[in-house]
């Protein structure tokens, strides 16, 4: 059916009016073949017809695999996107920032596992009652804000980075906060702290957990703090 000398016809499959008819291409040995529109290879796979036999089986091949990759990436992405959105949906960021705020004051903070007299830790509010800054002691600092309904925390790390974070769970004792960017990272394999979970132990013992990762090696850090 498919004859290969240089004025055969190209027998194409029925296919949707949107298909466009191949182009003939003469290749060394092989006479004239039928080379189809990236469309057409689309329109195959999606359609079921039968394709067109004499296109070369390995750019077939090629043009699939990368239109499947396509596809899937971005299905994963909208995917993604709607499960972020849900998430946020679900957390009462306001809620959220007024219980932070009741942090304002002085504590005392120690590191889980060292001893210590413990770091003093303010914290106060700025940016006409808008902003919630926590000062460690001048080694790192915290700020929480609002960005409209989402609850943002910026830290100042003492490695000397600044990850940003979005509340992403809130329960009746825990505020958790996830990074989605970051700024002054030295290199890929640096180290730079990637949640941090807020435990409201009582009015007078607050948990910070800070979890991070160093070329591939995740660490986690627990201060303790007291209110003076």
């Amino acid at each position: 059916m498919y004859a290969r000398d240089a004025y055969t016809h190209c027998e194409m499959p029925r296919l949707p009016r949107a298909a466009r008819p191949c182009d003939k291409r003469p290749l060394a040995d092989e006479g004239t073949v039928c080379v189809s529109r990236v469309s057409n290879i689309m329109l195959e796979w999606l359609y079921g017809a039968p394709g067109v036999r004499t296109v070369d089986q390995t750019t077939l091949d090629r043009e699939v695999a990368m239109w499947t990759r396509t596809i899937v990436v971005g299905t994963v992405l909208m995917l993604s996107r709607a499960t972020d959105a849900a998430g946020q949906q679900t957390v009462d960021s306001h809620a959220a920032f007024e219980r932070l705020k009741r942090l304002v004051g002085t504590w005392t903070s120690t590191e889980t596992g060292r001893s210590g007299s413990g770091q003093v830790t303010t914290f106060k509010m700025a940016g006409g009652g808008r902003v919630l800054v926590e000062d460690a002691g001048g080694t790192l600092s915290n700020t929480f804000h609002l960005d409209v309904d989402r609850l943002m925390l910026t830290h100042y790390c003492g490695s000397g980075n600044q990850p940003r974070m979005r509340v992403r769970e809130v329960d009746d004792r825990r505020l958790s906060f996830e990074i989605f960017d970051i700024t002054n990272l030295a290199s890929p394999k640096a180290y730079r702290t990637t949640h941090l979970d807020v435990v409201f132990l009582s009015d007078d013992r607050v948990e910070f957990a800070y979890r991070g990762v160093a070329d591939g090696r995740e660490s986690t850090q627990v201060l303790q703090l007291t209110r003076k």
